[in-house]
């Protein structure tokens, strides 16, 4: 079964240190972010922010995937679908969708998080005792595609190398 592992966000000002070359122009940063990562979780402010989210996919391999965030204003829904839209099959699936808000559903083929369609966790702070982080992960990817999605302020780098590797390691697919 599929297992994405993806962060909430790939520009984060505490990653451009240790993570990204100092040379490395921001506008580069996806590009280098998925030589590493397969996907990632697309903060609502960060699309609706973008010019040109078709650049994304320009950026990145293909294989790679975005999970948007909905956003929480209502006039934001026809920029969400377009965002969508224009990202195509790179949008693996959709986070924060309340069961009272199905306009997208009716345009977007993808699942949501948290749903009987896509499973849903959340991995917050620092790298984790490998057999608790096994036990998420195995649980999660149990019969059906899912999303471990980590968070922070930023979301720990060794905590998500750490579960890539271990997801290589069982076997669980991405």
């Amino acid at each position: 079964m599929t297992l994405y592992l993806a962060p909430y966000g790939w520009d984060h000002p505490e990653w451009a240190a240790g993570f990204y070359p100092d040379d490395l122009p921001p506008a580069w940063r996806l590009a280098y972010f998925f030589n590493e990562f397969e996907a990632v979780a697309v903060p609502a402010s960060v699309w609706d922010g973008a010019p040109d989210v078709t650049a994304w996919c320009e950026d990145s391999p293909p294989g790679r995937r975005f999970f948007l965030e909905l956003p929480a204003a209502e006039g934001a829904r026809e920029r969400f679908l377009a965002a969508a839209e224009r990202l195509g099959e790179r949008v693996a699936g959709v986070l924060g969708a309340p069961a009272d808000q199905p306009w997208w559903r009716e345009r977007l083929p993808v699942p949501c998080a948290g749903t009987a369609a896509l499973g849903f966790g959340i991995w917050h702070g620092a790298a984790p005792d490998l057999r608790q982080l096994r036990a998420r992960m195995t649980a999660l990817a149990a019969g059906r595609p899912a999303l471990l999605l980590f968070t922070g302020t930023p979301p720990d780098l060794a905590a998500l190398r750490a579960a890539c590797t271990l997801r290589q390691l069982l076997g669980i697919g991405g």
